[in-house]
């Protein structure tokens, strides 16, 4: 199928980082931009997920949700990265399993009403492990997207979804810094000024409830292998749970004891987790 599409020339990069396990595709795109030492614009043309011959390149706010196959066989002459490693770097990698199934052609606008109409991923945005974030050396795990990714597990924390000290969503696609560990977003609250907090250096709130612990763990589990043993029926279970908590906000019954984080959360979520 590659050779059939016209795969214009580009200049095979000679710098190109390893994808991380589990890496998300903007976070391979940033580490490519800080190997070769150029902006994260730079380094999305450079890789070939612009045309060379559409000038004024930006990536869309869906950017990561998933590839074309045009756009996989220029990132791979560019690259050398193959398709099925690309897309395993988008949310697509999820459709059929813990995400529905991807409707077809793939194109960047039905990757937005996917998402759009799904509410089991983060679109534009993603949640954060900051320790996780210091031991990678900047990597973003692609499963923080996912509304079952609450908590990191090895670290006993909850995720962070918003910056510490901006109050703003982490990881908006754009022509933002390719630093990946520091916010780099306006903070409103200090005239527009960039905000510089080390993503890192932040701390998320513990994780004290067991049970909590294990749901995420078993989480964890139906992510990696949702077509195990029971998958597909506590996926459904799952996916009904979270439809009655968004419709039934008001109705909502309050929760058992558990950490204080949590109960602040759910009184003000308004039916949107």
């Amino acid at each position: 199928m590659q050779d059939q599409l016209r795969v214009p020339s580009l200049r095979r990069l000679a710098l190109v980082p390893e994808p991380y396990p589990g890496e998300s595709l903007l976070s391979w795109v940033n580490a490519l931009a800080r190997m070769n030492r150029v902006g994260r614009l730079q380094a999305l043309r450079l890789a070939g997920f612009a045309r060379p011959d559409v000038s004024g390149y930006r990536p869309t706010v869906h950017f990561g949700a998933s590839l074309t196959e045009e756009t996989t066989a220029r990132v791979q002459a560019a690259t050398g990265l193959s398709a099925a490693r690309q897309q395993a770097m988008t949310l697509t990698h999820y459709a059929g399993g813990v995400l529905p199934a991807f409707p077809s052609p793939p194109h960047w606008r039905t990757a937005a009403i996917w998402l759009a109409r799904l509410h089991l991923a983060l679109s534009v945005r993603s949640r954060v492990c900051p320790a996780c974030l210091r031991e990678s050396g900047g990597r973003w795990l692609l499963r923080w997207r996912l509304v079952w990714s609450f908590a990191c597990v090895r670290h006993r924390v909850y995720l962070l979804g918003a910056c510490r000290g901006c109050g703003n969503g982490l990881r908006w696609v754009g022509p933002g810094p390719e630093d990946a560990v520091v916010c780099g977003q306006y903070d409103r609250s200090r005239q527009g000024r960039v905000c510089l907090r080390t993503i890192s250096r932040m701390r998320p709130p513990r994780l004290s409830d067991p049970h909590l612990l294990e749901c995420q763990r078993r989480l964890d589990r139906l992510v990696d292998n949702p077509r195990g043993d029971g998958g597909r029926a506590i996926l459904r279970s799952l996916h009904t749970a979270l439809e009655g908590i968004r419709i039934g906000y008001d109705d909502a019954p309050s929760l058992p004891d558990t950490d204080a984080i949590l109960h602040r959360r759910w009184h003000g979520h308004g039916g949107a987790l």
